[in-house]
């Protein structure tokens, strides 16, 4: 599903664009069948049903300002019982023995937010910009039974990198 608004406006005898930019899809199911046996496993943490994107752009003069923002619907699946030192506890990464950690078998919604501000008065244009604003840290999980590292999922569009920030420039010939 998409949605795509553009529309001008005269601010101060100069044109000001404005662009909303949104798309959203949805997992009905991902079904994986080994030996007779299927699972959907649309809805899980590594399997998100809902993923949505979002550009908001506006430009005035020689600028475009751009604001990005992702948001992956959590997820869960089905987890054994607990029991404390049993097989379901997996070792904690603590300095005491014996002790066994709970696997984490969902995530929470997750957004990310990107911003970027640009200067293009012809034919060269200079970018500043700022990824995953808020420094959010990517949905842990228990990656015993799923893929990644580190318990963060690989694959699902976590930033696993943190804030970062950057500038870019462009000439053309």
């Amino acid at each position: 599903m998409s949605l795509l608004y553009r529309q001008d406006f005269e601010v101060a005898a100069k044109n000001l664009g404005v662009t909303v930019d949104i798309k959203a899809s949805y997992m009905k199911e991902n079904i994986y069948e080994v030996e007779k046996d299927s699972t959907d496993f649309a809805g899980y943490p590594t399997n998100p049903r809902w993923r949505v994107q979002g550009r908001f752009a506006f430009e005035y003069d020689d600028f475009r300002l751009t604001w990005f923002t992702r948001w992956i619907q959590g997820g869960a699946e089905a987890a054994p019982e607990f029991v404390e030192g049993g097989s379901s506890g997996r070792p904690c990464f603590s300095t005491t023995d014996n002790v066994s950690c709970r696997p984490v078998f969902f995530t929470n919604n997750y957004v990310v937010h990107d911003v970027s501000l640009t200067w293009h008065p012809g034919d060269y244009s200079v970018t500043f910009g700022i990824g995953n604003v808020f420094d959010r840290s990517p949905e842990v999980i228990d990656t015993s039974g799923a893929f990644g590292t580190r318990n963060y999922p690989y694959g699902v569009g976590y930033d696993l990198n943190g804030r970062s920030v950057f500038l870019t420039g462009k000439k053309k010939f």
